[in-house]
């Protein structure tokens, strides 16, 4: 073949659909459309509701919800970004020393904010401080506490709980939702993967995202009963 062919050959590609693309599970392209269309409706339904509204009470209420709203689509968005970078090796890892009583009570004020129908609670024991990449350890545990809300009901209480076991620490996400049942428990990080939720959205992304950065810094990432008898507790385990 002649270079000008091999050109040809290059250009003709570029104007086909991306290999890369076509090649993304269906599941996963699922999952990240469910998961933006959510807040994406919020959004415009609050922004028309505010223009209309002429109630100061009503528009300080719209103006909460596009700032909840956007405030999680930033999320989604930093999370996915974080998992392609980490999927080609270019995610540098930052670590420093974390204050776990102030990381964990931010993060549980931040999710109040974007959830204000559940109630968020950290607790720490024996693991004041951790060694660890704050930045990528805040983004794994909000997909986790943002998962627990959407699968938990209204009024239901979420807990981030962090405790040193031997030689590990251990970062538990507890519920009150339905549970993952035994069989799916190796599954629900996969991309894409709903759970026996298939009615809501995204209920796949932030795990399959968790699962990649807990990758990057070092940590295993389980799921279990919840020790309260009802819900699930899902489990970061870092070493040292």
């Amino acid at each position: 073949m002649t270079p000008a062919n091999t050109s040809l050959s290059a250009r003709e590609a570029d104007s086909r659909p991306s290999d890369h693309f076509a090649s993304m599970p269906i599941g996963l392209l699922s999952s990240i459309a469910h998961e933006l269309r959510t807040p994406l409706s919020a959004l415009s339904a609050s922004a028309e509701m505010l223009e209309t509204s002429s109630d100061v009470g009503e528009q300080k209420h719209f103006a909460a919800i596009i700032q909840r709203q956007a405030q999680r689509l930033n999320g989604i968005v930093e999370g996915l970004l974080e998992a392609h970078r980490a999927s080609r090796g270019e995610l540098r890892k930052v670590r420093s020393i974390i204050d776990m009583d102030v990381f964990l009570a931010e993060l549980c004020e931040d999710q109040q904010r974007v959830f204000p129908h559940h109630r968020f609670e950290s607790t720490v024991e024996h693991a004041r401080q951790l060694s660890s990449d704050p930045r990528l350890l805040g983004i794994i545990l909000t997909n986790l506490l943002s998962n627990a809300a959407k699968y938990s009901p209204a009024g239901s209480t979420v807990r981030l709980e962090c405790r040193r076991e031997g030689a590990s620490t251990s970062i538990r996400v507890q519920d009150e939702g339905q549970g993952v049942p035994e069989f799916m428990r190796r599954r629900i990080f996969e991309a894409g993967e709903r759970g026996l939720a298939e009615q809501q959205p995204g209920f796949g992304l932030g795990l399959f995202v968790a699962q990649w950065l807990c990758d990057v810094i070092g940590a295993e990432i389980s799921v279990e009963d919840s020790c309260n008898g009802r819900g699930s507790c899902f489990v970061v385990t870092l070493q040292g």
